[in-house]
């Protein structure tokens, strides 16, 4: 028998590896997809929060910058994982698809208070900052 016959290379991990990486992205785009709808719920609360008074206001604030903020790294932290633009692009996607949804499908979870104005917006903002800052660190 011949080397190469006998040999078992990276060949056979290959639809394997494709397998995982498939369910990997989807299960990445569903995660953001759920969480940006609870982002909804949690914009609510916030406006609530906005119009208890100063404290309240001062609460939201502070908790919108965390959320925000969390948001960032999440993005960013998938894409220093997988080490491919994909992952964070799939989870920026489903969070701005899942808040796109809310705003255009009337559900009324978006008001006009500010605080639900900045999370919509600075939401989008976070995990699209966290795309663009993610660089692969090239080929292994």
């Amino acid at each position: 028998m011949s080397a190469s016959s006998t040999s078992t290379g990276p060949s056979g991990a290959g639809p394997a590896r494709l397998a995982v990486a498939i369910a990997a992205n989807t299960m990445l785009f569903l995660a953001a997809l759920g969480t940006g709808v609870f982002g909804g719920v949690y914009a609510g609360w916030l406006a609530w929060l906005w119009m208890t008074g100063p404290v309240g206001k001062a609460l939201a604030l502070i908790s919108l910058a965390v959320v925000l903020a969390a948001l960032y790294a999440a993005v960013r932290g998938i894409g220093r994982v997988t080490d491919v633009p994909l992952g964070p692009l799939l989870c920026a996607t489903g969070w701005i698809g899942a808040q796109m949804l809310l705003v255009l499908g009337g559900s009324g979870v978006f008001g006009v208070s500010p605080v639900e104005l900045v999370f919509l917006y600075g939401g989008m903002g976070a995990v699209m900052f966290g795309v663009f800052s993610t660089v692969p660190s090239g080929p292994r």
